[in-house]
């Protein structure tokens, strides 16, 4: 492997054809790509490879993950793409399976598998969920959010809208504000 920058190899155990530059950078892996400090490819027991990371502070401890951020981490599952800040997938749920979710964006918290999600402070637990916009949480699977603000406890909802959290499983809605037009829009 190729180690630069201080304290590279104070935490390889083992691993080939590792290329580590940057402060205390790890990977008990083979044929991992980092580039960060204190990021690494193994967190506990864990080994992980084939693995591309960029950022401070990142890791993933699963094989074939794309890491790219600061404090952004993937535990568990593989295949996964995390682009972003403060941000995580964790397919603890599924420790040998791939999990193939991608998030782009800042403040994500994803757990399950088979989720993607653009945009600023997303949450999704289950699967098969897709979430575009900002601020929306995902509880359930199968289900898609477009819009600022939504708060679905779903199963197969695909949601379009602004501030609203009454969604029924199997459906296609749109809502403002839960239902409720702004004044300005009574007085028209």
């Amino acid at each position: 492997g190729f180690e630069v920058g201080l304290s590279g190899l104070t935490n390889i155990t083992s691993g080939n054809d590792n290329i580590l530059m940057g402060y205390q950078t790890n990977s008990d892996g083979d044929e991992n790509l980092i580039i960060g400090n204190d990021s690494n490819t193994q967190l506990g027991s864990a080994t992980a490879n084939q693995c591309t990371i960029i950022g401070h502070n990142s890791s993933a401890n699963a094989s074939l993950q794309i890491v790219m951020g600061y404090n952004a981490d993937i535990l568990n599952g593989g295949q996964d793409v995390l682009i972003g800040v403060n941000s995580s997938i964790n397919g603890s749920a599924f420790p040998t399976f791939p999990t193939l979710s991608t998030h782009v964006g800042s403040s994500g918290t994803f757990v399950g598998f088979y989720n993607q999600s653009l945009g600023y402070n997303q949450t999704i637990n289950g699967e098969d969920n897709v979430a575009l916009g900002n601020f929306n949480s995902i509880t359930g699977n199968d289900n898609i959010s477009i819009g600022n603000g939504l708060t679905m406890a779903t199963t197969q909802s695909y949601a379009m809208g602004v501030d609203s959290s009454s969604f029924v499983d199997y459906a296609l809605q749109v809502s403002l504000n839960n239902g409720k037009l702004p004044d300005t829009y009574l007085d028209e």
